[in-house]
């Protein structure tokens, strides 16, 4: 085989990588060291930029020297559940584990560009990533009950599944998406009683400047004035402590804010506070595994409200008898 001299140059590294991989496998989503030796390994390369959005697994970014498309090549680092009986010099290390799908081959190889392209990027245009991935042996299947699609109509006052084809993406943020896939729904009611003509951002999503006058129609009733009256219930949202009257809710409502600003100025949703942030006190009771019981948050409920004392006391008491 003729091999450019380019090539010819970095071929005993590509086989010396392979080798290192081969010897210390790795099964999906376990793929730790195999990660750090990457990491190792790219980060010897001065003009990649490396990026790490899942526990596992690495993308490494490199830019030619003029501008123009993105391409993506991609390999795999996983293995296998086998136990390996080649008895070559350098056999998988690790028992019951082996490199038998060729991936130690995928991610050297992948190495390999990126250390040519980086040797050659004066010469070409555009911006390649480098995804090296993890759990390629694995199939992900998520579950979903009878709950996952529902709405709640504010005009009849009924839980209702909206019939159609709903599109399921999965990522560390919302502007990096790192799986997609569809699923049809034969739901309880046809466009969730909203017309495409009538209500148009209901079906596009461009809801940032709509009008009182759609938002009404959307809401089926008249639009909340914001002000508050009355004391902190179980069904209130964690966000409406502010209004409460105990210090200890308005402390929590600040350190939320605070959290939320700051992923504001990271440009990044922090998607774990913005769930806290707007789910129903009696869900902490629901969300933390037995952690926090429904007392407990009917006493959290009653020290928002301004009861301290007895707030307190209610909680320790529902603490001591998890209930």
């Amino acid at each position: 085989m003729n091999l450019s001299p380019k090539v010819q140059n970095i071929l005993p590294q590509c086989i010396a990588w392979r080798r290192h991989l081969h010897m210390h496998p790795e099964l999906s989503f376990e793929e730790v060291e195999t990660t750090a030796f990457l990491l190792e390994e790219l980060g010897k390369i001065s003009g990649l930029e490396l990026h790490t959005p899942t526990r596992t697994g690495v993308v490494a970014v490199l830019k030619g020297a003029y501008p123009g498309r993105t391409i993506a090549i991609r390999g795999d680092i996983d293995a296998l559940p086998i136990q390996e009986e080649t008895e070559l010099p350098f056999a998988s290390r690790v028992p019951g584990v082996m490199h038998a799908c060729g991936h130690d081959i995928h991610t050297s190889n992948l190495l390999t560009v990126a250390e040519i392209l980086d040797r050659t990027k004066d010469q070409w245009k555009g911006k390649v990533k480098l995804v090296f991935q993890p759990a390629e042996e694995k199939e992900i299947r998520i579950l979903f009950d009878d709950k996952t699609f529902r709405f709640y109509d504010t005009r009849t006052d009924s839980w209702e599944v909206e019939t159609g084809t709903y599109q399921i993406m999965i990522g560390s943020n919302a502007e990096e998406m790192l799986l997609a896939g569809s699923l049809a729904v034969n739901g309880t009611v046809t466009e969730g009683g909203y017309s495409r003509e009538s209500l148009p951002e209901y079906f596009n999503g461009e809801i940032k400047n709509i009008s009182d006058d759609t938002f009404r129609r959307l809401y089926g009733r008249e639009i909340p004035d914001g002000s508050w009256s009355g004391e902190i219930r179980m069904n209130d949202a964690v966000c409406q402590l502010y209004y409460g009257k105990g210090i200890f809710g308005k402390l929590f409502y600040g350190v939320l804010r605070i959290l939320l600003k700051i992923s504001e100025w990271q440009g990044k949703p922090n998607l774990n506070v913005l769930f806290n942030y707007n789910m129903p006190i009696r869900g902490y009771a629901k969300m933390t595994g037995g952690f926090v019981t429904m007392k407990m948050a009917e006493a959290l409920t009653e020290m928002a409200n301004g009861h301290r004392i007895r707030g307190t006391a209610h909680l320790i008491k529902a603490a001591v008898k998890r209930d």
